[in-house]
This record gives C-alpha cells, sequence and structure tokens, in this order.
C-alpha cells in the first residue's frame, strides 16, 4: 500500500514539542517516533484534518480526541493537507482557532459552555462519510431552563441537622423559612473545589441536576452562594441512604433488590437518552424516599455529551479514570475510551451487591478484602463467584451486565426485558408512573412526610417543631453524621478566594421554575 511520510512536531496536552513522523495512508493514519508506533487509526475513525489562518505552520487531526502537529513552514502543511484529501481520510476544516487537545482543554480557565456552540462544533468536525456511520447525530447536552425570579441566600434556611460530610462538603436538612418546607442542603467549600480542581465536574453535576426531572432523581431547587462557599438546595430523602440499610440487614431479598435496580434502571435509561453517562453507581449514591422509592444522587463523576453506546460503539466516548474502584468497569481499568456501557457493568455490580453485601470482586477467599492493584486484576480477568443464593436470573442478569466488552452489553432499554424483572412482576410503564408499591416501606410518621413536602404548615409559625420532630426527620440515617450539631465548618483565612477566582462560579445563582409549586 502506498504510504506518504512526514517529519515534523507534534505538541502534546502540556505544550511538549515531540519529534514525530506523520504517515498518511489510504486506510489510515499512524504516528511514530522513530521505528516505535505511538499510535495508529484506521480511516473509519478519521474525522477531520483542522487548518487555521491564525496558525498557519500547524494543523489539528480530530478522531475521537484531536492531535496537534506543527511544521516547519505553511507549506508543509498545504502538503499534508492536499495528501490527506486524495487519500479520501475526512474533511478539510478552516477554523480561525485551532481545537485544542483533549487535556489541553481541561487545563485552561474554565468557562461557561455554549451548549448550542458545542454542539455546531461537533456537527461540523465529524463529516467523514465513512466515520459518520459511527456518529449518526451529534451528542446532547442538557440545557438548563431560565431561573425563577427569586433567588435564594442563607437566611432563607435554616439549619435543622447534619445528615453527611464528605472530602470537602457537608449535607444538612434544612427549612426554608418563608413557607416551612424541608430539604437538603449540600454546602462545599469554593477554595476546595479549586483545589482539588473539581470546578469542571461541579458544573456538569449544577447543569445536570438544572435540567433533569425524573421521578427516581433527586432535584435541584435552589443554587445560591457567599464569597467562600456554594449551596445547593435539593430533595431531602428521608428514607436515607441504601447503603446504610444494606449494611445494617446484610444483604437485601431478591424482590426488593430488584424493584430498587428497576427504578435505578429507569433513572440510567433517562440520563442516557440525554447522553449522559453517570459513571459513580454505588449504594452510597442512591437515596430512598418516604414510600420506599429510590432517588438516584450525587452527580459529581457524571460526563455529559457522551453519545457512545455499546450497539455500534458509536459516538462521543470519554478517557477519564474515574469512579469507585469496586464498581469500575474492565473498560476503564484498561484505561480505554468508554461510554455509556460503563453504567451497564455497574447496574449489574449493584445488583450483586445488594443480593450479597458486598461488590463482585472486593473480597479474597478468606472473607477478607484485596488490595486495589489484585481488585483491578480480578474485574480485568477474574470470574465471578455467585452464593448459593442467588438465583439463576439473577447470575444470568449480572453476567450479561458484567461482559468485559462493552459491545456485549445489553443497552438499559434492552434490559428491562431481563425474565429476572418478568419473574418479580416488575411493569415497567407502571413503574415510571410510580404506580407499583415497594416491597419494603419504612415507617415513617406522617407529620414527617408533610414537613418534606411542605404541607404541614405555610406560612408563619411560631414553633414549627411542636408539630415535627427533628429527630424523627433524620431517623433513617447514619448516626455518625446525625449526632454532629448542624453548623457550618468555620471559615479561614485560607479559604477566601480571589475576585478573579470568584468569577467562575457565577452561574451558581438558580432558582428552579417549580421551586415554589405546591405539593399534590
Amino acid at each position: 500500500k502506498e504510504q506518504f511520510q512526514f517529519q515534523l512536531t507534534k505538541i502534546n496536552e502540556r505544550g511538549k514539542k515531540q519529534v514525530r513522523t506523520l504517515i498518511l495512508a489510504a486506510d489510515g493514519i499512524k504516528n511514530q517516533a522513530g521505528i516505535l508506533t505511538k499510535w495508529e487509526k484506521p480511516k473509519d475513525s478519521v474525522h477531520a484534518i483542522h487548518i487555521s489562518e491564525s496558525d498557519p505552520k500547524s494543523f489539528v487531526i480530530s478522531t475521537f480526541v484531536n492531535y496537534k502537529f506543527a511544521t516547519d513552514s505553511a507549506e508543509q502543511v498545504s502538503e499534508i493537507v492536499e495528501t490527506f484529501k486524495m487519500l479520501g481520510l475526512g474533511e478539510i476544516i478552516q477554523t480561525q482557532d485551532l481545537p485544542l487537545e483533549e487535556d489541553e482543554k481541561q487545563q485552561i480557565k474554565p468557562q461557561q459552555i455554549n451548549l448550542a456552540d458545542e454542539q455546531e462544533y461537533i456537527t461540523k468536525t465529524t463529516e467523514n462519510p465513512i466515520a459518520i456511520a459511527r456518529f449518526e447525530r451529534p451528542p446532547k447536552f442538557p440545557t438548563p431552563p431560565p431561573s425563577h425570579q427569586q433567588l435564594m441566600k442563607p437566611q432563607n434556611f435554616e439549619l435543622v441537622a447534619s445528615v453527611g460530610k464528605g472530602s470537602f462538603g457537608q449535607v444538612f436538612l434544612v427549612r426554608r423559612v418563608d413557607d416551612n418546607r424541608f430539604f437538603a442542603m449540600k454546602v462545599l467549600k469554593k477554595r476546595a473545589v479549586i483545589d482539588r480542581k473539581q470546578l469542571v465536574h461541579l458544573r456538569a453535576e449544577h447543569t445536570i441536576l438544572q435540567s433533569m426531572r425524573h421521578p427516581y432523581m433527586v432535584h435541584l431547587y435552589h443554587s445560591f452562594q457567599t464569597r467562600t462557599r456554594l449551596f445547593f438546595i435539593m430533595d431531602f430523602a428521608i428514607g436515607g441512604e441504601m447503603f446504610h440499610h444494606l449494611k445494617k440487614v446484610g444483604h437485601f431479598p431478591e424482590n426488593l433488590a430488584v424493584f430498587y435496580l428497576a427504578e435505578v434502571v429507569l433513572a440510567f435509561e433517562y440520563l442516557h437518552e440525554f447522553d449522559i453517562v453517570f459513571r459513580d453507581t454505588k449504594p452510597e449514591n442512591l437515596l430512598l424516599d418516604a414510600y420506599g422509592h429510590v432517588m438516584l444522587t450525587d452527580f459529581g463523576l457524571a460526563k455529559t455529551g457522551v453519545s457512545a453506546d455499546s450497539s455500534q460503539t458509536q459516538g462521543l466516548s470519554t478517557n477519564t479514570f474515574c469512579g469507585t474502584p469496586d464498581y469500575l468497569s474492565a473498560e476503564v481499568v484498561a484505561g480505554v475510551a468508554h461510554g455509556k456501557a460503563v453504567d451497564v457493568w455497574s447496574i449489574g455490580a449493584l445488583l450483586f451487591e445488594m443480593l450479597v453485601g458486598q461488590a463482585p470482586f472486593s473480597f479474597g477467599n478468606g472473607g477478607g478484602q484485596v488490595n486495589r492493584g489484585e481488585l483491578y486484576k480480578r474485574i480485568l480477568r477474574g470470574a465471578i463467584t455467585f452464593p448459593s443464593h442467588v438465583s439463576e436470573e439473577a447470575r444470568s442478569f449480572i453476567s450479561l451486565c458484567m461482559q468485559r466488552r462493552p459491545k456485549d452489553r445489553p443497552l438499559m432499554k434492552d434490559l428491562k426485558q431481563h425474565q429476572l424483572f418478568k419473574s418479580n412482576k416488575i411493569n415497567f410503564e407502571k413503574l415510571m408512573k410510580r404506580e407499583l408499591q415497594p416491597p419494603h416501606k419504612m415507617k415513617i410518621d406522617e407529620s414527617c412526610i408533610k414537613a418534606i413536602e411542605g404541607r404541614l404548615i405555610q406560612g408563619y409559625v411560631e414553633n414549627i417543631y411542636k408539630y415535627v420532630l427533628p429527630d424523627n426527620l433524620v431517623a433513617q440515617f447514619d448516626p455518625r453524621f446525625t449526632q454532629e450539631p448542624p453548623s457550618l465548618s468555620p471559615s479561614t483565612p485560607q479559604d477566601a478566594v480571589t475576585a478573579d477566582e470568584d468569577r467562575h462560579f457565577r452561574e451558581f445563582n438558580w432558582t428552579a421554575p417549580s421551586a415554589f409549586d405546591k405539593v399534590q
């Protein structure tokens, strides 16, 4: 086969220049360092070559990620472009500025994404007639509704009880003082968000919570801020964490585990329709409401714009290594690009933990927890060992979800047809309408349910706690948290952010259009 070689410089995501040989052929592209092949891309995964008037000696080749090269002259760029065109490798795209490499994007100062521009850009850069078959549509991005005109401040809420504490945040039960409705309030320090480089993740979480409305997901009602803190006001799941209940009983009976699982499948199917991958499935991120239904929470690791699923490995994927180790899929551990199939894997791992009381690969034969390296080896090559009480249908479901190759896993919509759900009498149409009763319902005072729905006492009352006790509202939560006094950790000089840093948080002032609607 005929090949065309060009000696040039590749510029990596950190700006480091590397001498490379770019090889173009009719069947694809190869990037070599001497005789060593650094990467090779087949023709059907090449999207376009980008050139720019502002940087005439450089160009970018886009596959699933962008690769930037520099040459000695604009003439060499023209020669490469002509060869690229002659071989039919992809579209020729001329832009004002060259697109950045994937990792390079994460290093620039965060700024609000213009979602319309993002979708337009993706459409323009996937015009290779061969590669377009793998991109049947540009990925979707969530679009938040406009804010209600009434924005909140910390003084609009009263701290009632502490219910959770994380590495750089606190969670409280709070009362909205104007109408005596109770919510959960997540509090984050801006300094910690910046220092831990979590601003991009936090923005994605905020956008998802603003945009998505589903019966089995927590909803965001308000976001606001002070100079040092961010506040998210969300549904208070009075039933507590699934993790807390699972650890108390050891494992769930199959009918209860499958019921919870079915609600998670519906939530994930909804997210996947909008090209959102959750990526952090675990019992700690599943809450229970007053009626015993699941509420998916904590979208801090969720990724938007991921259209790749397991049907044809089509669409945009991501390479970020993230998630809870016990639930990481094989492709994430292997360090390769991944898409929606990671959530399918985690669905299988979740069912295993609900039925057995531990994650599939976390414990050795002697019962001790394996180290991280051994865990990853098991995820990549180990066999799942099922206790005798796990039914054949549950084993089949788990094994199907946890296929090593993502393309062998079903889609969320296909999972709903599995015999496991039929045997446990799950009617997904009724479940979506919340018409199925959970197999287990916790005993929660009616006054508590009315309080979190804003139906107890609306308007001014001298002492709301004559009618509902704070201890009853948090009875289903871990006492390690609820026994702590409900107070914000004090701010210190180290928590301060500069005016320039504070500009990155401007979007965190929002009220949902339905925030003050009465619960029926």
